[in-house]
């Protein structure tokens, strides 16, 4: 399978892109989640001690009412004078007491209490008298044989000013109610007494509905050192919670949050169980909601990536397939390609260049059947060679002027030089036999991007291909007699000039071969002479083309590589000047048959 370097590099920044983001999105997520469950937790313990705050200010009331009843029974006109010796004496007594208690001693924070008189075994309330046995019956639903209720109602387990906490609630059961009881001894003659005290929910709903309307919450006050949960204000059918294994912390799990406290004066656990009907468990729900729409959401982004990259990279797909991709980089491929056909397009100027230069020097004809083959359109038809004194243009002076000129003229211009002659030729074809307009043109560039004192020469205007040597003969003759007064030892200095300068380029090459920006181009600059004359030379020199001879050169120091060291075949690839392994093991094969692994192996 063909490898997609630019793809994959397109993925790697595409994930180095949205990894960080997505963890971002993470770490954001998990700080304000961490946040909120901190503030919740603040929120709900401080909800808790307000809560313990009320349960403490309740408790205290009713001591304060027990206070103010035990006061007033040792007045002569309170029933509970005498009580033990009255109730004996009178049976009807209770009914003044009834009535004593509940007018004159109205009690605001419960809604339900009474006196518990040892010596007589009666309960006095605010609805009657009966027996102890009777009262957990009838107004508690419980049995005798409750071993709490048993210490309560026992004598034996009197001792004064004690106070004592109770629940109706059995095992399994948390809809019960929560008694505080006081022992005290009350009027003259100090009788013995409980003032008992029975609190529901009723008694701290209009608290919580006032303070903290919220559904789904739970409030509990249990026994600090038992597992009797005295009260719970629940606002739903919740089951008992998990909370008395861990009176002395908080319990967290996720929509089942329980926070306690313990109370610093009374032996009493206070907790809130926060349920899924909690604004808090909304919230938590929507946290997570929002966690999972961000997985999605990268999810989504990836996909869309992924489209996005496949229609980005379709048509560099589609590229190298028609470019013969054979893996590896695409842009070295383009690369490749484009020097390719810039080598072509070289190659056919220079077979245009030779063409002309031919017809120049010897006045060959040019057939219809090759200049149809080069591209050269018929629709010119006017010529005219130009020549520039004392100077060879580069060749990006060359793409430089050919393009400003073609441009603003609509003319081909041919730029080249005479080898080992310091000048060179512009041979224009045009579709007007009026040249002015380009010699201004010619002259304002030379002038603006050279030097005054390069000097513009310019042929006539001829009307066929064939006629090009009478251009060139109009604008050469003045230097042609000058070459003729000292023919020869100009020739001999010349060709002299030519074979030391066609050394010192085979020298360079031999030494810059493994350069992977070597060209003919960097070769021409470098020696101030055309692409044309280097191409010139170096097939009428080597016989071979300059492309050819450089690979060649590359692929006879691979091959020394590969049989002399263990470098991998792309580290040679770059050693040797090719930046495309791929194109490095084409060329191999091309030119020694095998690839160079087989080679390696092979020969070894």
């Amino acid at each position: 399978m063909k490898r997609r370097l630019y793809l994959y590099r397109l993925m790697i920044v595409v994930t180095v892109l949205l990894v960080p983001l997505a963890v971002f999105c993470l770490i954001l997520w998990q700080r304000s989640f961490t946040e909120l469950k901190y503030n919740n937790q603040k929120y709900y313990e401080s909800m808790l001690d307000n809560f313990g705050d009320v349960v403490n200010a309740k408790i205290e009331d009713l001591k304060n009412h027990a206070a103010d009843l035990i006061a007033a029974s040792k007045e002569k006109d309170s029933m509970f004078w005498d009580a033990n010796k009255l109730f004996s004496d009178n049976s009807y007594w209770y009914k003044e007491a009834v009535e004593e208690i509940a007018n004159q001693h109205f009690c605001k924070s419960v809604g339900e209490w009474g006196i518990y008189l040892y010596g007589a075994d009666r309960m006095i309330t605010t609805d009657g008298t009966m027996s102890s046995e009777n009262y957990l019956k009838v107004k508690l639903d419980l049995q005798m044989g409750s071993e709490t209720f048993r210490n309560w109602f026992s004598e034996e387990n009197f001792e004064y000013q004690r106070e004592l906490l109770a629940t109706t609630n059995t095992a399994g059961e948390i809809n019960g109610k929560m008694l505080f009881g006081f022992m005290t001894k009350i009027g003259k003659t100090q009788d013995k007494a409980l003032l008992f005290y029975v609190m529901d929910r009723v008694d701290f709903k209009t608290f919580i509905d006032a303070i903290y309307g919220e559904n789904g919450i739970n409030f509990y006050i249990s026994g600090k050192d038992s597992d009797d949960i005295y009260l719970s204000l629940i606002t739903d059918d919740s089951a008992v919670p998990e909370f008395l294994q861990n009176k002395n912390g908080t319990v967290e799990e996720m929509y089942n949050s329980i926070y306690t406290i313990q109370d610093d004066v009374l032996p009493l656990t206070y907790a809130i169980q926060v349920t899924e009907d909690s604004f808090q468990n909304n919230i938590i729900s929507f946290y997570h909601d929002t966690k999972s729409i961000l997985y999605l959401t990268m999810l989504l982004v990836l996909c869309i990536c992924g489209v996005v990259l496949y229609f980005a990279y379709k048509p560099i797909y589609l590229l190298t397939e028609s470019l013969d991709y054979e893996g590896g980089n695409e842009f070295l491929t383009f690369r490749s390609a484009l020097e390719n056909k810039h080598a072509q397009i070289s190659e056919q100027r220079m077979m245009i260049m030779d063409l002309l230069i031919n017809n120049l020097v010897t006045g060959l004809p040019i057939s219809e059947e090759k200049l149809a083959l080069l591209g050269i359109p018929r629709k010119r038809q006017f010529y005219c060679v130009m020549f520039l004194d004392n100077h060879v243009l580069s060749f990006r002076e060359v793409e430089k002027l050919t393009k400003e000129i073609e441009e603003k003229l609509r003319c081909k211009l041919f730029v080249t030089d005479w080898e080992g002659e310091k000048e060179s030729i512009l041979i224009v074809f045009m579709e007007e036999d009026n040249c002015s307009a380009l010699i201004e043109a010619l002259s304002l560039w030379v002038s603006s991007n050279l030097s005054d004192n390069i000097k513009l020469r310019v042929g006539k205007v001829v009307h066929s291909l064939d006629e090009i040597k009478l251009s060139y003969a109009s604008c050469h003759n003045e230097k042609e007699r000058k070459a003729a007064k000292n023919d020869a030892a100009a020739q001999q200095k010349r060709q002299e000039r030519q074979r030391k300068q066609q050394e010192e380029i085979m020298e360079y090459i031999d030494a810059h071969f493994c350069d992977e920006d070597l060209s003919q181009t960097q070769i021409a600059d470098e020696f101030q002479i055309s692409v044309y004359t280097l191409s010139r030379m170096f097939r009428n020199r080597v016989g071979i083309g300059f492309t050819d001879y450089v690979n060649g050169k590359r692929i006879e120091y691979s091959k020394e590589l590969l049989l002399t060291t263990e470098d991998a075949v792309k580290d040679i690839s770059f050693k040797v000047g090719y930046a495309n392994v791929n194109y490095f093991c084409k060329i191999f094969k091309n030119t020694v048959g095998v690839s160079p692994v087989d080679f390696r192996t092979n020969i070894k």
